[in-house]
């Protein structure tokens, strides 16, 4: 069960950055200025999917 869920979050958590992302992407195509939420919401994001990579290629849950 506490695997699952842990699962559970961290899919949900890549989703909600995921989305983060595009929207700041779509607001630097609009605006100049929000280039530093696009890159923030792009590193995010790339850690969040690195660290899962980690953990299922280990076998672990994070």
């Amino acid at each position: 069960m506490r695997t699952h869920l842990a699962d559970v979050a961290w899919t949900v958590l890549c989703v909600v950055l995921a989305l983060c992302a595009v929207w700041s992407a779509v607001d630097l195509a609009r605006d100049a200025t929000a280039w530093t939420y696009c890159a923030v919401a792009r590193v995010l994001l790339a850690v969040a999917l690195t660290l899962r990579v980690v953990a299922v290629r280990r076998g672990t849950s994070l």
